[in-house]
């Protein structure tokens, strides 16, 4: 059925001395998407009266204007997240982008990370070190995650959200040993990652600028490190 004789239809049901049919699910189903399709169009007054009307006599008006001002808020949010943040008109909630740096200490935390995990492996350790025996000077290396460079263990007694054990990724080893580049920001949004900035790539070498850094002496270790890199594949 086209629009003209929906609305033809609805028309002679709506403004009629009888009321209005009992429509099966099926045909709810496609009355209501039909109707939200209509919400996003400029309507002549008459249609948008008619439509009203059919939204409130068959009942569509929780499902349709919350399924079309939802989609609304949705993309109003998402656009306005990442240029400073907008406040949710439903639950007040302050929605924003953060944009985070690949900081000097996240590349003193991965260093010390694999270089700590290519010793306990060539052991026959499994790899996963806790934070303590790590270098780091603030509080942000779990951002190494964010470029999925490394990973933390669950805690195995369930009794916390990590064990505060970390293992470098293949992509991590690499970055170490200055063989990839990565973004050097990362969005984020409620905690998971949104985007990448990519028009700023850096290497370690980079982020370590002014740091006591010989990376000659690290790349000694480069075929060690290709050697037990499938531990990382492991659980």
């Amino acid at each position: 059925m086209d629009d003209i004789k929906r609305y033809t239809w609805l028309k002679s049901v709506l403004y009629s001395d009888v009321p209005v049919p009992i429509l099966g699910t099926d045909k709810t189903r496609k009355l209501r998407d039909w109707a939200l399709e209509q919400l996003n169009r400029i309507l002549p007054a008459e249609n948008k009266e008619i439509l009203m009307d059919a939204i409130k006599s068959f009942y569509l008006l929780p499902v349709a204007l919350e399924d079309y001002y939802g989609a609304e808020i949705r993309t109003h949010i998402h656009n306005a997240k990442r240029s400073g943040g907008v406040k949710c008109p439903t639950c007040d909630q302050l929605a924003k982008e953060y944009k985070v740096r690949f900081s000097t200490n996240c590349a003193v935390f991965m260093k010390s990370l694999v270089l700590a995990y290519l010793q306990d492996v060539n052991t026959g350790g499994d790899g996963w070190i806790h934070y303590k025996e790590l270098k780091f000077s603030s509080r942000d290396y779990p951002y190494t995650a964010y470029w999925k460079l490394a990973m933390t263990r669950k805690d195995q007694e369930g009794r916390k959200r990590t064990s505060g054990e970390w293992r470098p990724t293949k992509e991590g080893i690499d970055f170490v040993f200055n063989k990839v580049k990565i973004p050097a920001y990362v969005y984020t949004y409620n905690g998971d990652v949104t985007g990448f900035d990519d028009k700023n790539m850096i290497k370690i070498t980079d982020a370590l600028k002014g740091e006591n850094f010989d990376l000659a002496e690290l790349m000694n270790l480069y075929p060690l490190a290709q050697s037990f890199r499938y531990v990382t594949d492991r659980k």
